[in-house]
């Protein structure tokens, strides 16, 4: 008879951010397929952006634990990792090269584990230690109580094409550039809105960036921006709502705003490289063509020598009109895509290939005692 797997778990618990979101559904994941969990939140002052009761209710439970999983950027966990035996590192990167500072603290602990391959190619390139790859699980959005009308917060009549974006506004999330191929792609005031969802501080930069890309295309084209922190509630509208979500990132580890996406059938543009292209099917969706070039974002782990994606505008204004232009098609096409891309990234899923993970590297240690 196998012993059951108890695990110890770091992260950041209730932050709404891409780490946050997986790691609350790693952790439903693995409490689906029978894993003990106790939990802790990194960090001694965490903000506190989700609510999470089932989360909330696992934090310091007594385990004896077989594994410690810390999960997030490296140097946030490395003194957790340096108090206890069998620690699995999971983090992720946006670049093609992986942060020169994270590697002392990666070749300390018995595995690595990143969500997609091109992770995966990065970090074994500099790493003594095996690195796994473990896709994120599809965890959607749930609304209590009844569902929000996004008409009832959004500036949206019941005609308008909704184009929407999810983000932090950064360089490495391309705002300028979305914002200048939806304007090229409608260059009149029209029965389309882009909405951009980012976070509270930058709606004055977002006002100044639109009206100066405005003045250069020449369109009038509807842009609203909704600068603060939603709850689950007012995000589960807007996806609800939108009609097609549209990311020309420059790099992304996973991209949970447009997984969520995916997972719920809504017609997607998106720049064609890194870890989206996990889920992403290149036939059913509509990927926009890109070259590499150095990385231009201020951020410690990142340096000029790594590279990313500059995503081709031109293919994506084409992409945002025939998304319009053909709605019916693109949503059944995404509807259909959408079902693959639930069963093969569930919780479930996920759950089995950690257990069988874990009890693979439980195995190989019990052995060699």
């Amino acid at each position: 008879m196998v012993r059951g797997l108890s695990v110890a778990y770091y992260g950041y618990l209730f932050e709404a951010s891409g780490y946050g979101h997986a790691a609350r559904a790693y952790i439903r994941a693995m409490h689906e397929t029978g894993i003990k969990l106790s939990v802790t939140e990194l960090g001694e002052n965490p903000p506190q952006q989700v609510r999470d009761e089932f989360v909330r209710s696992l934090i310091g439970r007594r385990i004896k634990a077989d594994f410690h999983l810390c999960h997030g950027i490296p140097p946030d966990w490395a003194h957790i990792a340096a108090l206890f035996p069998n620690v699995i590192g999971m983090t992720v990167t946006e670049t093609d090269t992986m942060p020169n500072q994270w590697k002392n603290v990666l070749n300390q602990v018995l595995e690595v584990w990143v969500p997609c391959k091109f992770n995966l190619d990065a970090f074994k390139q500099v790493l003594q230690r095996t690195v796994f790859q473990l896709p994120h699980a599809c965890f959607p959005l749930k609304a209590s109580g009844a569902p929000l009308v996004a008409e009832n917060f959004l500036a949206l009549s019941d005609q308008d094409f909704i184009f929407f974006n999810i983000f932090h506004w950064q360089n490495r999330k391309n705002p300028m550039g979305l914002i200048e191929a939806y304007l090229r792609a409608f260059p009149s005031e029209h029965d389309t809105v882009l909405v951009l969802k980012t976070h509270k501080g930058v709606a004055g930069v977002a006002r100044r960036v639109i009206e100066k890309v405005r003045r250069r295309v020449g369109s009038q084209a509807r842009i609203d921006v909704y600068a603060k922190l939603w709850d689950e509630a007012h995000l589960d509208a807007l996806y609800r709502r939108g009609d097609c979500y549209v990311s020309l990132h420059r790099g992304e580890g996973w991209c949970y705003p447009l997984f969520e996406a995916a997972c719920r059938g809504i017609p997607l543009i998106a720049t064609g490289y890194s870890g989206p292209m996990e889920y992403l099917n290149p036939e059913h969706h509509q990927l926009v063509n890109y070259t590499l070039g150095p990385v231009r974002q201020k951020y410690p782990y990142y340096r000029t020598q790594m590279r990313w994606a500059e995503p081709d505008l031109g293919h994506a204004v084409e992409l945002l009109r025939r998304t319009y232009e053909h709605r019916h098609s693109s949503r059944e096409e995404a509807l259909e895509v959408s079902k693959g891309v639930c069963q093969t990234f569930s919780l479930k899923s996920i759950g089995t290939m950690i257990r069988h993970r874990l009890l693979t590297l439980r195995g190989t240690l019990n052995a060699s005692l």
